[in-house]
């Protein structure tokens, strides 16, 4: 009975020990089970970054220079209303793209009062103003005090529009004397109070007249955020100013010519406007020494990515035709005149002669 029973207890400790085995095995064969997806899985993620890496090494990822990095660019064809010149958009366009800007052309149509106020928003780092400009003169012909220049606009002048910047002298009724209408102006005191945003360390040229006669407006443009203004300091002829625009844009963007240098080597080689000896000047002097990349695209303060498609006519002018100072006329109205620009009264006046 002793005997049987300790048979008995016997297999009973057999099969609990096998029973262990087994569940044992069962437990290492999971455990290998586990750590084998593991391991794999480790593994590839390994093979998928040595692959990433290494298709990098094989195809870099250039850094971008200046001639890589998105900039825009525009062109401000003011003239356009009534001396277009296909030719220089064109080929000022081809300068600015082969420097690495995209580029936006706007065309009289619109170039308005609102299109200036809210320029300095749209994020260009460089702008050329090809644009009717000139300085407030009194009745006499003599120059207001300060040599106030003023930047045309294509929106004709109507008196019972944008009453309160007549008013306050934002804005002015003004002629060219190559066309019988009258259009708005817009001063420096617009730039200052009524532009929506900041420049962006942009480069501004003024292509027109007299846009550096005083650096009143060079110096608004700058307070707003421009970095230089280049201009003339008289009036100039359209075919002239075109040539050397274009030339002043090579020597800049392509040449990579410091202010000084750019402009310098353009007066050298194209010379001062042949009709009043107008020459190409820039502000603040002391910028002179730097490059267009140097004032543009290593700017501190964050560039705008805004876009200008609140101004659908954006397109390229017409053909080109000369200008003649000859062929212009003085329309018989009380006119505060200079050279091809007649900018009259806004109903302040700004002394005894002003024939309010």
């Amino acid at each position: 009975m002793v005997r049987g029973l300790t048979f008995s207890l016997e297999r009973l400790f057999l099969v609990y020990v096998a029973w262990r085995m087994v569940k044992r095995r069962a437990g290492q064969r999971k455990r290998k089970l586990r750590d084998l997806i593991e391991y794999s899985v480790l593994v590839g993620f390994c093979a998928v970054f040595l692959l990433t890496a290494l298709y990098f090494v094989i195809n870099p990822t250039p850094i971008p220079g200046p001639e890589q990095t998105h900039i825009k660019a525009t062109i401000v064809d003011q003239l356009s209303i009534t001396q277009p010149n296909q030719t220089f958009i064109e080929r000022a366009t081809e300068v600015l793209e082969e420097a690495g800007f995209s580029v936006d052309v706007y065309n009289w149509t619109s170039v308005t009062v609102d299109f200036y106020r809210d320029l300095p928003s749209m994020g260009y780092k460089l702008i050329v103003f090809r644009t009717h400009s000139g300085i407030l003169m009194n009745a006499t012909g003599q120059p207001v005090p300060g040599n106030p220049v003023f930047l045309f606009t294509a929106e004709q002048y109507d008196p019972n529009r944008h009453t309160w910047l007549l008013l306050t002298d934002q804005v002015a009724p003004a002629n060219p004397w190559d066309i019988q209408k009258f259009y708005f102006a817009i001063s420096p005191k617009f730039v200052r109070e009524s532009m929506n945003g900041r420049f962006q360390d942009t480069l501004i040229i003024i292509a027109g007249c007299h846009g550096l006669y005083s650096t009143t407006m060079a110096e608004a443009l700058i307070e707003r955020g421009a970095s230089i203004v280049i201009s003339w300091d008289k009036g100039i002829l359209a075919p002239y100013m075109d040539g050397a625009t274009g030339f002043l844009l090579d020597k800049l963007l392509i040449e990579n010519k410091t202010i000084k240098q750019a402009v310098k080597e353009t007066m050298e080689t194209i010379g001062p406007d042949p009709d009043e000896g107008a020459v190409l000047q820039y502000y603040p002097i002391e910028r002179g020494d730097k490059t267009a990349w140097n004032l543009t695209t290593y700017a501190t303060a964050p560039f705008l990515e805004v876009e200008s498609s609140d101004h659908p006519e954006s397109r390229r002018a017409g053909r080109s035709r000369p200008h003649s100072r000859s062929q212009e006329k003085i329309t018989p109205l009380p006119p505060r005149i200079h050279n091809n620009t007649r900018l009259i009264p806004s109903g302040i006046c700004r002394d005894a002669s002003c024939p309010c």
